[in-house]
């Protein structure tokens, strides 16, 4: 009884957290909207202004899926105690490696959708990745989009050039 209980808890607190990790990634594209976009990295179509229009309202909905959602809702409760790339990080990723692998799949804004990662990546991809990274830094023990970047740019083998890029789109975004 028990069991379910902690399970249901943690059902409707993955739902509620998507959705609260929803609105501040639509945040973050929103804001980054908003920018004066007079220098060259920043210059967007009114396409890809609609585009990532389109990926704010669309963020993650797969976690609502249950074949996600159920083992998000198993392990959510673990989310908070954990420093981002740490050790115990990793191991909490390994529990819930089925449900990431499925929600990578559903989702062109993670790397891990693209055969060659970032490099394949569009950049309205780009944009909503920086916008995600950053709502998750407010999820994480110690999140901090910096430190998420230079990780990153580890772990996906990111370029200089690129690293800048995001470095550019992460301060705009960040206001």
């Amino acid at each position: 009884m028990l069991r379910k209980v902690r399970f249901t808890q943690g059902y409707v607190h993955t739902q509620l957290a998507t959705t609260l990790h929803k609105y501040w990634v639509a945040r973050n594209i929103i804001v980054w909207l908003q920018e004066d976009f007079s220098s060259p990295i920043s210059q967007i179509t009114n396409l890809q202004r609609c585009q990532l229009l389109f990926r704010a309202l669309k963020h993650d909905l797969s976690k609502y899926r249950w074949d996600e959602a159920k083992v998000f809702a198993q392990n959510v409760h673990k989310l908070k105690q954990v420093k981002y790339g740490g050790e115990d990080y990793q191991r909490l990723l390994s529990e819930v490696r089925p449900a990431l692998d499925k929600h990578y799949q559903r989702n062109r804004h993670h790397p891990e959708w693209h055969a060659n990662g970032i490099a394949d990546m569009s950049f309205v991809d780009k944009v909503e990745m920086i916008a995600d990274w950053a709502a998750s830094c407010r999820r994480n023990n110690g999140g901090n989009l910096q430190t998420s970047l230079s990780k990153n740019a580890q772990r996906f083998a990111i370029s200089w050039p690129e690293q800048m890029r995001l470095q550019t789109l992460a301060t705009q975004m960040q206001g």
